[in-house]
């Protein structure tokens, strides 16, 4: 989730068995609470999904150096990664399974 900063490119790395789901900041614990386990996998079953929460809330801080090439990337262990690509600085909340 970008919680501050100009409009930036989030270019995804991820295995091509991962199916992403787009959704609104302001509907991704409603959405997560009602499709993890299921709609969102892995994992593959409701219960292991419980057992993963609750979530870890994770904030970076990155200063774009144009559109060009990457500032940085954001590794999602065991996904892939997620490159983040704009101009200036710019605040981002990852939330995943602690360790």
């Amino acid at each position: 989730e970008m919680i501050s900063g100009k409009p930036f490119y989030f270019t995804l790395f991820i295995s091509k068995a991962i199916t992403v789901h787009p959704t609104r900041a302001d509907n991704v614990k409603n959405y997560v609470s009602k499709h993890g386990g299921k709609l969102l996998t892995p994992p593959f079953s409701q219960e292991r999904f419980m057992e993963l929460r609750p979530f870890k809330e994770h904030r970076f801080r990155v200063r774009g150096i144009g559109f060009t090439q990457a500032s940085t990337d954001i590794v999602l262990s065991g996904l892939g990664w997620v490159s983040v690509t704009g101009s200036g600085p710019c605040e981002i909340k990852v939330s995943g399974p602690e360790g």
